[in-house]
């Protein structure tokens, strides 16, 4: 039937029904600027093709409110508008497989407008919900309902100058939502999608996605682009998605924020980028991964090497997967961790903040910057971290910083894990500068639950400091470790309540060279050995601070050259705990002690069995004790007392409850040569030489002054 307007000023309707027999066939054509409203029925025969059941053109306006039912062997259009507007507020059922069929076409020719509009029910199968396209000035808008079962599309619409307007409606797919090529800004809004697992809301080929993608559905994919395509919405997506899937290079992002729902049955992903897109640059982009994987590079051949400036937020996942045979650089990027790694290697390689500044901020849950299994990262001098975390952890690898890094309560600056799995030797490396505060971990490598049989070392040669406690009292360490020998060439400086080296033997011999280490605060520890150990091949710890300890050896046994010690004020130089059978030697010099606390060259305590070798030497200062033995089971060893000098009101060995055992000259001058409290006192063929109101024997109630200008004398208790 053909509708022409005449002269006819209002709406026509047509209430008769159409049956579409013939292939080419049109069912009513809307012509020369009517009105026209169908409420009747449209249907076309089975087997053949190109039917369009209504045409609108010319300018005029077509609502259909009736039912149009296109069985199509190939081809055939619902509503086909060349000029003017068509209106589905009815339903439109195609029922053809071949793929080939329109629910709606808007396609203007140049110079012309058209408009198609769904209000109502499009049901599409394998075929095509909406068309928008032509040269002219075409527009789609669906307030209605669009579903695309198998491989139908919902919407496609090509062309610059044409648009779609989804506000209001929803497009149900199983395997494309939208599909916009060539499209310009300002020209599309999505409304609701709900799409099928394994399909996609908006496909965009040289599109300008500039509009929010509210993807409904589990494991669908809320962006697929490729071609110049710039995505600057917003686009959410449910359970198991992706939210963008990046197919080329040339695809670039402009202030887009993309947002994934949580893991199920597989991980949800932010970005994901095809391995041919080759070398890629991201820019001004936002994802929030939650427990999922942010950016995703996947490393099937040939690859991908990412440069990356935009800002992931994960919650228990992963910000960035670096996957084998990928690379990805930093550039201006900040990764939020509340739980969870900021970026993942896989047998890929990171360079991270050697270009742009590289920011970790760690939220409530901690969490980890780096964890590199088995692939190469490298750290470099821009990185900034905030909260607690660890930056960098690798399970049987090598890890290295040159940057400045700060590292909180709770965190670890990097931190090794290893085991029998150990393929090669491996680091730790920083050659940048650490500053730890708060109990935090500056360089650890920590054995997993076997023995790695190759060996491994943490190096500084750059700078680290520690100071602080947590708020569990726990104190900042620089470095840590039960399976790595540790090499500092560089300097650690350890402040209040700082640890510089805690080495803890789990299986494993390690040794320690400590070149350089500065006690700058009070109450700090230089380096904590716990169990057996391989000592020192190099040890030299100063102060600039005071009321420090030099060494703690804790259940340690061995020949141990403690190197050289030299400590200010009120200051221990090694201090021996536990069961433990050692040989200690090296040379310790302590300042002056005070009325409140001595410096102490060596305490003893706790049962264990120390020899003071005969080349070692301790010198401390007024108001010091060379050696301080405690406790019953405790045993301690002079070899030759000759090399302890204290200052004015010194004591040179004192033992409370313990075996004290020397050879060797004292000269107690204004000075106590032995203080015993319990325990015992053996000597052989020592001489104690008392002079200026020196004391030889301090013994309970009473002083023995032994060789005193070659006498002995007794005085009776003052």
């Amino acid at each position: 039937m053909y509708y022409s307007k005449g002269t006819v000023s209002g709406t026509v309707t047509n209430g008769s029904a159409v049956s579409l027999a013939g292939s080419d066939s049109i069912g009513i054509y809307a012509a020369d600027g009517i009105t026209l409203v169908n409420s009747a029925n449209i249907t076309s025969t089975a087997g053949q093709s190109d039917s369009i059941a209504s045409y609108v053109g010319g300018g005029s306006q077509l609502v259909s409110n009736g039912t149009i039912t296109l069985n199509d062997t190939a081809g055939g259009i619902g509503i086909y508008t060349e000029e003017g507007k068509g209106i589905n507020s009815g339903t439109i059922a195609l029922n053809g497989t071949a793929g080939s069929m329109v629910g709606m076409v808007s396609e203007a020719k140049t110079g012309k407008t058209a408009a198609a509009e769904n209000t109502s029910t499009i049901t599409v199968g394998n075929n095509l919900g909406m068309y928008i396209a032509g040269p002219g000035t075409s527009s789609g808008k669906n307030t209605g309902n669009i579903t695309a079962t198998g491989k139908g599309t919902g919407v496609y619409v090509d062309g610059s100058g044409n648009s779609f307007n989804g506000t209001g409606g929803t497009i149900t797919a199983d395997t494309v939502g939208i599909y916009l090529k060539n499209t310009d800004t300002n020209k599309i809004t999505a409304g609701a999608l709900n799409i099928a697992s394994g399909g996609i809301g908006v496909f965009g080929e040289n599109a300008k996605i500039d509009f929010a993608v509210n993807v409904a559905g589990t494991g669908a994919v809320g962006v697929v682009a490729k071609t110049n395509s710039v995505i600057s919405g917003n686009i959410t997506t449910g359970q198991d998605s992706i939210g963008v899937y990046v197919l080329d290079n040339t695809v670039s992002f402009a202030n887009a924020n993309i947002t994934t729902g949580t893991n199920s049955l597989n991980n949800s992903v932010g970005i994901l980028i095809n391995s041919s897109v080759g070398t890629y640059t991201m820019n001004n982009v936002n994802v929030n991964a939650k427990n999922g994987v942010g950016i995703y590079l996947n490393g099937t051949t040939p690859g991908i090497n990412l440069t990356h400036n935009g800002t992931i937020n994960t919650t228990d996942g992963v910000g960035i997967y670096v996957d084998n045979g990928t690379i990805l650089t930093t550039g201006t990027t900040v990764l939020n961790i509340n739980g969870g790694t900021g970026v993942y290697i896989e047998g890929g390689t990171a360079n991270l903040g050697a270009t742009g500044n590289l920011t970790f901020n760690f939220l409530s849950s901690g969490g980890i910057g780096v964890f590199n299994n088995g692939g190469i990262m490298n750290l470099g001098t821009n990185v900034t971290i905030t909260g607690s975390g660890s930056l960098a952890r690798t399970i049987n690898g090598s890890l290295s910083s040159s940057g400045n890094l700060d590292i909180g309560e709770g965190a670890t600056g990097l931190m090794g894990i290893y085991d029998a799995g150990v393929a090669m030797s491996h680091s730790i490396n920083n050659s940048g500068t650490i500053t730890v505060v708060s109990g935090g971990i500056g360089l650890a490598a920590i054995k997993e639950t076997t023995n790695p049989t190759l060996p491994l070392t943490i190096t500084n040669t750059g700078t680290i400091n520690t100071s602080g406690i947590s708020s569990t009292n726990n104190s900042s360490i620089g470095v840590y470790t039960d399976v790595a020998n540790v090499v500092n060439t560089g300097n650690i400086n350890v402040g209040n309540n700082g640890v510089g080296i805690y080495s803890n033997y789990n299986g494993v011999m390690t040794s320690i060279q400590n070149n350089n280490m500065t006690m700058t605060g009070t109450n700090g520890i230089g380096v904590y050995i716990k169990g057996a150990t391989n000592g020192f091949t190099v040890n030299n710890i100063t102060s600039t601070g005071t009321g420090n300890t030099g060494v703690v050896l804790e259940e340690t046994t061995g020949n141990i050259n403690v190197g050289t010690i030299t400590l200010k004020e009120e200051s221990t130089g090694v201090f021996i705990t536990g069961a433990g059978v050692s040989m200690i030697d090296g040379t310790i010099v302590l300042g002056n002690g005070s009325t409140f606390k001595s410096t102490i060259g060596i305490v003893a305590e706790n049962g264990t069995n120390m020899t003071l070798a005969g080349t070692a030497s301790i010198i401390t200062g007024d108001n010091g004790i060379g050696v301080y033995a405690e406790g019953n089971g405790t045993t301690v060893t002079v070899s030759n007392a000759s090399n302890i000098t204290v200052g004015t009101d010194g004591i040179y060995m004192y033992s409370k409850d313990a075996a004290l055992n020397f050879t060797g000259n004292i000269t107690a001058n204004n000075q106590i040569g032995i203080v015993t409290d319990g325990g015992t006192v053996n000597s052989s063929g020592s001489i104690i030489t008392v002079q200026n109101g020196g004391l030889g024997i301090y013994k309970r109630s009473y002083f023995i002054n032994v060789r005193s200008n070659n006498s002995c004398t007794r005085r009776n208790t003052l």
